[in-house]
């Protein structure tokens, strides 16, 4: 019996820690770039984006101005692979182990990042939008999109047959779909 009562205390005497990733996520990331959203529409944005895919990119280093920006945007930032390509510079990198990536401009202009969220945190709107116009799929990974003054949700789905990219905005609007090689 002793035994038992010692095990108890020493159990209740072990600090509860969470291990939920929701805990994780940084509550100081840079609001939509409004910065970005300034100087270019959501179309150049777009345009941009796109050109950086145009051509293959090459690892680098960043300049010195978007280093300093990047560092105050994206502070605890750990990883840094940066590439780039068409005059955009990409950075993959690691907050307390969430995925990001960050787009720049040449200026340090902050154009576009994302980040892995867990599902939990996918705004009940758009799964509901997901699973309304793609019944028998399931969503197997959600991404925050931030660019310009817009959120968007990239979300991975599948199905036996098939992996699709869908994109939503944050009120549950379908933007568009792709295939996932």
């Amino acid at each position: 019996m002793k035994t038992i009562s010692t095990c108890l205390l020493l159990v209740g005497m072990i600090p509860l820690v969470s291990c939920d990733k929701e805990d994780q996520y940084p509550s100081n990331l840079p609001a939509p770039t409004a910065d970005a959203a300034a100087v270019y529409s959501n179309e150049e944005l777009d345009e941009m984006i796109v050109s950086y895919y145009s051509q293959p990119a090459e690892r680098t280093q960043s300049p010195a101005n978007i280093s300093t920006k990047f560092s105050q945007q994206f502070p605890g930032a750990y990883d840094m692979e940066w590439s780039a390509s068409q005059g955009i510079y990409k950075v993959d990198f690691d907050i307390k182990e969430i995925d990001y990536d960050a787009w720049y401009d040449a200026g340090a202009y902050l154009l576009q990042y994302k980040y892995d969220i867990p599902l939990s945190l996918l705004p009940g709107v758009v799964s509901g939008a997901i699973k309304q116009k793609y019944s028998g799929y399931r969503i197997d990974d959600a991404d925050r999109v931030v660019k310009g003054k817009q959120i968007n949700y990239l979300v991975s789905i599948e199905n036996k047959a098939s992996e699709l990219n869908v994109y939503y905005n944050e009120d549950g609007t379908f933007i568009n779909e792709k295939i996932d090689y």
